[in-house]
């Protein structure tokens, strides 16, 4: 019983450490600049060309980056979430509208298909 409650303690701190180490490489590196709208902005013609010859591998980045920004509360996931319907596509926006959705999930079956591309 003690090393069944040792070794759950023990996996808790490597979570833990594991999320203070992507906080701390986050401000460390400052990867935040790369949250804003206005470099989103500025890099949104490259974004869309990358889009374009890699859907699935630019969404799949796009939804872990997501993923992890929201689920730590790192600075930039307001961003990220508006950015997602502009970035992907109108049908995009419109889906997230319909469902009062603000992530880019439920856009996935028309970004991968083509559909959401500008």
């Amino acid at each position: 019983m003690t090393q069944n409650n040792n070794k759950k303690t023990i996996n808790k701190l490597y979570i833990i450490g594991a999320i203070l180490l992507v906080i701390s490489v986050f401000r460390y590196f400052e990867l935040s600049q790369y949250l804003t709208l206005s470099y989103i902005k500025e890099s949104q013609q490259e974004f869309h060309a990358l889009f374009l010859s890699n859907r699935g591998l630019v969404i799949a980045a796009y939804m872990g980056i997501y993923v992890v920004v929201t689920a730590l509360s790192l600075p930039g996931a307001a961003v990220l979430t508006l950015a997602a319907g502009d970035l992907f596509g109108y049908r995009c926006r419109v889906l997230c509208r319909y469902h009062r959705c603000y992530s880019c999930l439920p856009c996935l079956p028309f970004s991968v298909a083509g559909m959401g591309a500008k």
